[in-house]
């Protein structure tokens, strides 16, 4: 039998009552809670006839219930005043915070001028914060500066009630039991139910396991009778459970020892770098370029590319960085620089690093599948080149299209390389990529600057050799999707910040000068570079549609932004060897 429908819902409701349970809204708990009661508090998220349907079927079984409505979202006037006429509660389900991003003063004339719309019609006396998980603000930091006391509200869920005298129980994620995929529809309590579904909770009823006391919070758009939409539900709730469960345990809950999730506050300008310092956490930004000469539509090396790389693309990216006093790690092939020694020599004056992306970005000589000598053969040989054009001891690598394997290690250490970042942990578009396989270790590799295993950088281990990833989290950060999905990558960027402002985390960006390249002479098609099929469709076809967006012009247009937002929260520019001589001191002295 399906979960989540009404008609479960109708059974719930009747294993609560047989119980021995009163019902309340949260309104009568805030002023006169009963001895044995459950609360039921619904949380209009999205819109949808669910809420109509539970408040009709409740008031036919005389159960006064809670219903909180966001704005604009699901603010449905006569909806809502339908519901309100069946006796329930209405309530304002708040997000004022998250929705001015951060800015208090807005935040609260927002909170103010909506709670007047809802008291046009109903006399709200209670209110409930809404989370959107994808957001870097918690609405409820509001009232950390302000007290909703003072606007005529009595109660807010999350901070007006005891959770260690009553059971929390809400269907956030598609179950009873969603802690690891919960952001913040969460509570401290001393109870600990395992109840995974509504069948396990109306088991527990029968058999008067649970506490005298519950609140119960459903989300009415999730419970449907209808097999297609409740399928479409299904799938699309336990893909976005993947995400949350990855943004928990990877943002919102990492932290250093002196500094908790409660401490954190979210300020601009000059008060947000104040405590940035009295934490002691800085934030770094590693903005490295991949410089090799690649044609982006055309999908091949393109000796024209180089040419147009060292004339157009170096010159704008460089004009970019000196315009913010920006130090870089460039990251060039020894093809390109041997092509175009003046390549290299450009970055000098600016105080750049020199870097090594191999000795050539051909399909059938990436890191991945070359045997331990020939790579050895290739560090040494790129090496060489850019240390005789730079002047420069070389120590910091990253693979041509991140593509790596097991001797790879050895074989950078072998080189003479201490820096490695060809790992772009819990990056999840590997599939549509060459290497597929064994980027898959992607998935559980540490997010922060760690030293290597002896057999795999996507691990680690007590090499000198340390690994600095690139920035991902489910999307790469880097100057592809911030062309292809720019909005997107907005939500990317945020939730690493958050990470960064947590922890210390430093953010890594990774972007090529060909892609301000508008290749307009270029013709769009393209060049297969495999037989398999399936690696043709989405590693050649499918990716190289996606990936020739807002080429030239538009990718520094996209990118300056990027630069600005860090910039303005006050993070500090270095380049990869600068990084790990503060970090990891004792490895570049090796």
């Amino acid at each position: 039998m399906r979960d989540f429908t009404y008609y479960i819902y109708k059974e719930l409701l009747d294993s609560i009552r047989n119980a021995g349970y009163e019902f309340q809204t949260f309104e009568d708990f805030i002023v006169n809670p009963k001895k044995r009661a459950v609360v039921l508090r619904h949380d209009s998220d999205n819109s949808s006839a669910s809420e109509l349907k539970f408040a009709r079927m409740e008031h036919d079984l005389r159960i006064n219930a809670s219903y909180y409505f966001r704005i604009p979202k699901t603010f449905n006037i006569e909806t809502i005043k339908m519901i309100a006429e069946l006796g329930h509660e209405i309530g304002y389900h708040y997000e004022d915070l998250s929705i001015v991003k951060g800015d208090y003063e807005k935040a609260i004339q927002r909170f103010e001028n909506n709670l007047i719309i809802f008291r046009n019609f109903y006399p709200v006396k209670t209110i409930a914060m809404h989370g959107r998980p994808l957001s870097i603000y918690d609405s409820k930091d509001l009232w950390k500066k302000y007290d909703f006391k003072a606007f005529g509200i009595i109660g807010e869920p999350y901070l007006s009630v005891d959770y260690n005298k009553v059971l929390y129980l809400t269907d956030t994620g598609g179950r009873w039991n969603g802690e690891k995929t919960i952001i913040r529809d969460s509570v401290l309590s001393q109870y600990d139910f395992n109840i995974h579904s509504t069948f396990q909770l109306i088991d527990l009823l029968k058999k008067n396991e649970l506490p005298d006391l519950i609140i119960l919070n459903s989300h009415p758009a999730r419970w449907n009778d209808n097999l297609v939409i409740w399928i479409y539900q299904y799938v699309f709730q336990n893909f976005k459970n993947v995400i949350k469960y990855f943004l928990k345990k990877f943002v919102f809950l990492r932290k250093q020892p002196e500094l908790s999730l409660t401490d954190v506050r979210f300020y601009d300008g000059i008060e947000e770098d104040k405590r940035v310092k009295k934490k002691g956490i800085t934030r770094y930004c590693l903005l490295t370029n991949d410089v090799e000469t690649t044609s982006i539509r055309q999908n091949k090396l393109s000796d024209k590319i180089g040419e147009l790389v060292l004339k157009e693309g170096m010159p704008l990216l460089l004009n970019l960085y000196n315009k913010y006093d920006i130090k870089s790690t460039f990251f060039f092939t020894g093809q390109i620089a041997a092509q175009h020694p003046e390549i290299v020599r450009m970055i000098l004056p600016f105080k750049h690093e020199v870097g090594c992306h191999g000795f050539s970005h051909e399909v059938n000589e990436a890191f991945d599948v070359l045997p331990f000598n020939e790579q050895v053969n290739h560090l040494k040989k790129a090496k060489r080149i850019l240390e005789d054009i730079s002047g420069q001891e070389v120590v910091s690598f990253r693979a041509p299209a991140l593509r790596v394997n097991k001797d790879t290690p050895k074989a950078l250490m072998e080189a003479g390389f201490l820096i490695d970042s060809s790992i772009a942990s819990q990056r999840f578009d590997f599939l549509m990529s060459f290497g597929s396989r064994e980027k898959l270790n992607w998935i559980t590799a540490p997010r922060y600057p760690y030293k290597t295993k002896a057999d795999n950088l996507a691990r680690m281990g007590t090499n000198h050799l340390v690994e600095v990833p690139v920035s991902a989290l489910i999307l790469p950060y880097i100057g592809t999707t911030l062309r292809v999905f720019p909005h997107a990558i907005r939500f990317t960027r945020n939730l690493l910040h958050l990470e960064t402002k947590n922890s210390g985390k430093p953010i890594v960006f990774l972007i090529h000068p060909n892609e301000f390249l508008a290749e307009d002479e270029f013709t769009d098609k393209i060049t297969r570079r495999t037989s398999n099929m399936f690696k043709y469709l989405f590693a050649d076809l499918l990716r190289n549609k996606l990936k020739v967006r807002n080429l030239g012009e538009e990718a520094v247009i996209l990118y300056e932004k990027e630069i600005v937002f860090f910039k303005d929260h006050n993070y500090e520019f270095l380049t990869m060897k600068d990084y790990i001589s503060d970090i990891f001191p004792e490895e570049l002295r090796t």
